[in-house]
């Protein structure tokens, strides 16, 4: 007959040693998983942004955002093939209204014209292929709102040119309809957003993000 030592044998739960952290600490443990994780959507001259993006938000205190490297990025969407449709469609106009009309001025028919052109046209969104895997995609997740002004006209002989100035703003937060998203939610980069900025204990304020470019514009009578 085999004895045991029952002494020797303990199946209490056991406490688990370690040192309790702060919840300032247990942010900015979150945070720096949030920009590693970012990592997988972000590569290239824009991969930077989201980094920014991720500091901003934990520091900036819902303070609206801006950076050059993302105008550049705008620009280039505006007035990149493909993505273009907005500037064609106004040069085309004022192509066709200086065409069909030589003595045609600046007047409130004129922009009245251009302002029902530019809500037929597709707005340059980062919404690319390409902009899954440069950080775009992921940094700008639309730009809700934008906004154009002729900020100057040039008129010629036989030729025009223009500058057109863009402004554009996007939303940086989640809601309960994109953390539902059968996309993001499975992502934990997304999962630790949500709940930063959704926890009572967090709470940590989305922010606006605004875009700015310019872009020249010519056309022949």
């Amino acid at each position: 007959m085999y004895s045991f030592n029952t002494h020797a044998l303990d199946f209490a739960p056991q406490k688990l040693q370690g040192r309790p952290i702060s919840r300032q600490q247990c942010a900015d443990i979150m945070f720096d998983e949030m920009k590693e994780l970012s990592s997988q959507f972000a590569s290239g001259q824009y991969a930077p942004l989201i980094g920014k993006l991720i500091d901003h938000f934990h520091y900036g205190n819902g303070q609206p955002w801006t950076d050059e490297l993302l105008n550049r990025a705008y620009a280039e969407i505006i007035s990149g093939i493909g993505t273009n449709d907005v500037l064609m469609k106004i040069r085309d106009e004022i192509n066709k209204q200086l065409h069909s009309k030589r003595d045609a001025r600046l007047d409130y028919l004129f922009f009245a014209r251009l302002k029902s052109v530019m809500q037929d046209s597709k707005l340059p969104k980062f919404n690319r292929y390409i902009d899954r895997v440069n950080g775009l995609g992921i940094s700008i997740h639309d730009i809700y709102a934008q906004k154009i002004k002729l900020m100057r006209f040039q008129r010629y002989a036989k030729s025009w040119e223009g500058t057109l100035f863009f402004k554009g703003q996007d939303h940086f937060g989640l809601g309960k309809e994109d953390i539902t998203n059968v996309l993001y939610k499975n992502f934990r980069f997304f999962r630790i957003w949500f709940f930063l900025q959704h926890h009572c204990d967090y709470a940590y304020k989305p922010f606006m993000t605004n875009l700015n470019a310019h872009a020249h514009i010519k056309g022949s009578i």
